[in-house]
């Protein structure tokens, strides 16, 4: 004749269903959170490769410009009251649609605004056909920080730009986010890649910079 289980017996039991429970309930949403942040991180990532590529071929094919003539780049150096560097661009280029460089011409504005990167291009006059503008947007962004390598062989990098008539020979573009700096595409103080680090009112900005040349493009 079999033995009853004992109240004991019967609490451990149900104990130890309880912990195996636990765990296993642990174990699939780890699962589930880490899918959910591979999924957001794959999102994230192809924004950021949009972005970048529009930005690339736009800045790599940038007007000249003609001295005297209309204004084809104009940067607007500008931060937020805790000192997060907050820059707006407006260019002219021919490297949103194909053929790259010989295409019409088009306008092209990059700024930051409402916790994302905006950038928006829309055909001018002598661009051939009903082209649609051309939109794109990035999230989780608190401001934009742009640099631009003057004209000459003894050209500095600055953080303004006055000869709106004429291009610079290089842009270095790099968003802020809370506790970093992604490079979409730019270049450094000096040509080439570097590491850099600051701090924005208690913001770790860092970031890897990349020299995008007009014409040419010195990748990491």
């Amino acid at each position: 004749m079999r033995r009853a289980l004992t109240l004991i017996e019967v609490l451990l039991a149900l104990v130890i269903t309880g912990v195996v429970v636990t765990l296993a309930y642990g174990t699939a949403q780890a699962g589930f959170d880490t899918q959910a942040r591979l999924a957001e991180y794959r999102v994230v990532g192809e924004s950021d490769a949009v972005v970048r590529s529009l930005l690339s071929d736009a800045l790599r094919h940038a007007v000249d410009g003609v001295r005297g003539g209309e204004a084809v780049f104009d940067l607007t150096d500008r931060s937020l009251s805790d000192g997060t560097p907050n820059d707006s661009l407006r260019f002219t280029t021919r490297g949103v649609v194909p053929p790259l460089g010989s295409s019409g011409s088009w306008s092209v504005q990059v700024w930051s605004a409402g916790g994302a990167l905006h950038l928006s291009a829309y055909p001018e006059t002598d661009a051939p056909g009903e082209l649609a503008p051309v939109q794109a947007q990035l999230t989780g962004v608190r401001g934009l920080d742009v640099q631009l390598l003057g004209r000459g062989m003894a050209a500095v990098w600055r953080d303004g730009w006055a000869e709106r008539d004429v291009a610079p020979d290089a842009i270095s573009f790099a968003v802020v986010r809370d506790g970093s700096r992604a490079e979409l595409g730019g270049g450094g103080r000096a040509i080439g890649t570097g590491v850099s680090a600051t701090s924005v009112s208690g913001t770790r900005v860092t970031g890897e910079r990349t020299v995008v040349r007009r014409g040419l493009e010195r990748a990491p």
